[in-house]
């Protein structure tokens, strides 16, 4: 007896017709957006499918295809290089003011959105050239591999809708403190933001609708955005979540910034370790690269639970810095504790 399984019969309809129409299972698995053992099981008739409970799930179902289609062919049209350089035409000797906001893991977990309105505010005061989000601008446990879901503590981990909500709600915020003050804003995705896709690449299933969402979120409330671990270069200085080693793997621990030096040609300005360091390191030839760390936007001392039993020393605020001649040459830091006791 064929076992009943979770697609509708409108669904199935249009997979036997892409079946018909490609001739392999394949590619009317990938028209479909059906996983294809799945989609083998039900040509062969080993499932059979659901009555549908929607009259309209058909139009539904197609037009979330047309929809999904749309948004993986201008993600592919807009595909960056593995290193971004702005033509921004500046001249030499200009100087860039860059407001780098570190890593503000948003999460429904803290639904007091107040600190991004703060951040708003700070930029409408300061009126930098510039706003860079270092990445991790939310943490997406829904995503997280970290926790199993079979377990009694995956169990309670927010759906992906409610970690996009809750992003949703914190970059409104943030608009609502920037006011008419108009100003690039660019995020260089971390690894909290990495966990969306790696989820999509192990549910294929799923493909596009995960991503589709983030960047729904974050394109239609101005944010442009790169890719975890590309560099995105702004005035001749590198910005990017974390430096990638040869091996893959990030530059970490009390000497990152160090390691990073000894590898880089450019100045650079990361996130990750949510400690703030601004450090100069000479080179030979009278040169030199500074490494600046833009700690991390948390609310003030909040620690998250993987945290809690470690070695913090978290740095809580907003780095603002000036660039000339492609390098960082000030630096300013505000806490959290003064942005919340100016705006809160």
């Amino acid at each position: 007896m064929a076992r009943s399984a979770g697609l509708s019969q409108t669904a199935y309809n249009a997979l036997i017709e892409a079946y018909k129409k490609h001739g392999t299972i394949n590619d009317a698995a990938k028209e479909c957006g059906i996983h294809p053992r799945s989609a083998r099981e039900y040509i062969r008739g080993n499932y059979k499918p659901a009555p549908d409970t929607n009259p309209d799930a058909g139009l539904i179902i197609e037009n979330l295809r047309k929809e999904l289609q749309t948004t993986r062919d201008a993600l592919t049209a807009a595909k960056r290089p593995r290193y971004t350089v702005r033509s921004d035409n500046i001249a030499r000797g200009e100087k860039i003011v860059v407001t780098v906001i570190g890593d503000a893991h948003d999460s429904p977990h803290i639904p007091d959105k107040s600190r991004f309105k703060w951040l708003g505010k700070h930029v409408k005061e300061t009126k930098p050239d510039f706003v860079i989000q270092i990445g991790d601008i939310a943490t997406f446990d829904s995503v997280s591999t970290h926790t199993s879901n079979h377990t009694i503590e995956g169990k309670s981990k927010p759906k992906i809708i409610d970690d996009i909500n809750s992003l949703n709600l914190a970059l409104d915020a943030f608009n609502s403190g920037l006011g008419s003050y108009s100003v690039p804003k660019h995020i260089t995705l971390g690894n909290h933001e990495r966990r969306v896709f790696a989820f999509e690449n192990e549910n294929p299933e799923i493909d596009g609708m995960a991503s589709h969402l983030l960047d729904q979120c974050l394109t239609t409330r101005g944010w442009t955005y790169s890719p975890y671990g590309d560099p995105y270069f702004i005035g001749g200085v590198a910005f990017l979540h974390c430096a990638i080693n040869r091996m893959g793997k990030a530059f970490g621990g009390k000497t990152a910034e160090n390691q990073i030096a000894n590898e880089s040609i450019t100045d650079c300005v990361i996130g990750h370790s949510h400690i703030k360091r601004v450090t100069k390191h000479s080179k030979l030839h009278h040169r030199h690269v500074t490494i600046a760390n833009a700690g991390c936007a948390l609310p003030n001392e909040y620690i998250e639970d993987y945290a809690k039993h470690a070695q913090t020393g978290w740095s809580y605020g907003v780095m603002t810095l000036v660039i000339h001649n492609k390098h960082i040459t000030d630096d300013q830091w505000v806490s959290m504790a003064t942005l919340e006791k100016r705006y809160g």
